[in-house]
Formats: structure tokens, C-alpha cells, sequence
């Protein structure tokens, strides 16, 4: 039976059988992802992945609010049964929320913030680290900041300086 990858704002995977979504036609709306785990209030699906490691992308790597990265090798998560209650993926300090995840390799990653900062740095600088594990700091957010977008690109972006992870940004 092929499973699913799940991840959540809270830093939380989720293991579910493909065959217990329904199939739907092209008039049908599907069935609510909460439907199928039991989510806490608040918490949201962000990335869905399959199971297969993807030799050019061996890492799944989470962003938060607050500008914390974290990133894992994808096989700690791979398992042969159902986790519809979730498994702890990623630490989280509190009052933050993940924005998303990537599956990704020593791609390059722009942060841009509320406040129009920007930071761009190798995700070879972020080592791999265990399902509990907060990651580390991105990007040091002045007072009342925080981070607006994200991507992750093959290449650097020439907009955006590049700069080591943990800077302020420019």
C-alpha cells in the first residue's frame, strides 16, 4: 500500500494510505485533508510528499514565522504504518508556526521578511538534524518582524545579496 507524506505548520508528519482518499471525478470536491487526521485546532497541512527519496532531493528542510530552518533526511519520517495522530517532524519554539517545507539539497533558500529585509544563503550550510530538533536560526529578525516569503532555488537569486545563514539581512 503506497503512503503519503503530510507535514503541518505545527512541525508535525503525518502518514496516511493513498487508497483511503477517495477517488473524485472532476464535479466532485474531494474529501477535507481534516477529515483524515486528527489535526489540532489551528493546525494546518503545508506539503504533501511521497515516499520515495529522490536521490537529488534527499532533505526535507521546514521554515518557521519567527526564522528558524530546519532540515532532516527525508528516511527518518519513511515508515510502514499509518500515523493519523502525527509524529513530532520539527521542533518549534513558541508562539511560531512553520510556513512550509521543501524537499530540497544544497539548494539556495531567500528569505524575505515583513519588513523588507532579505537574506540568501546555501542550505549546505544547514546540517541535518533529528526529528526534535528546532533547526536553526535563519535570519535575525528585528523587533515585531517576520518572515513574508520564502523559495528555494538551484541558483542564486542576483537580486538578493547572498550572506551566512544567521545574519540580519539587507
Amino acid at each position: 500500500d503506497e503512503m503519503i507524506l503530510l507535514f503541518s505548520s505545527f512541525g508535525k508528519v503525518y502518514r496516511i494510505k493513498v487508497d483511503i482518499i477517495k477517488q473524485c471525478g472532476p464535479k466532485e470536491k474531494g474529501v477535507a485533508v481534516g477529515a483524515l487526521l486528527n489535526l489540532e485546532p489551528r493546525e494546518r497541512i503545508l506539503s504533501v510528499f511521497s515516499m520515495n527519496i529522490d536521490e537529488k532531493h534527499p532533505y526535507i528542510t521546514g521554515v518557521t514565522k519567527n526564522g528558524m530552518i530546519k532540515k532532516a533526511d527525508k528516511t527518518i519520517f519513511i515508515g510502514s504504518t499509518q500515523n493519523k495522530n502525527g509524529l513530532k517532524a520539527a521542533g518549534l519554539n513558541e508562539d511560531d508556526v512553520y510556513l512550509d517545507f521543501w524537499e530540497t539539497n544544497g539548494d539556495y533558500i531567500t528569505l524575505i521578511t515583513e519588513q523588507k529585509m532579505a537574506i540568501q544563503f546555501t542550505l549546505d550550510e544547514v546540517r541535518p538534524t533529528g526529528k526534535t530538533s528546532k533547526g536553526v536560526i535563519a535570519i535575525k529578525l528585528a523587533e515585531n518582524d517576520f518572515i513574508r516569503q520564502v523559495s528555494i532555488t538551484p541558483q542564486i537569486n542576483k537580486k538578493v545579496i547572498v550572506q551566512h545563514r544567521a545574519g540580519k539581512g539587507s
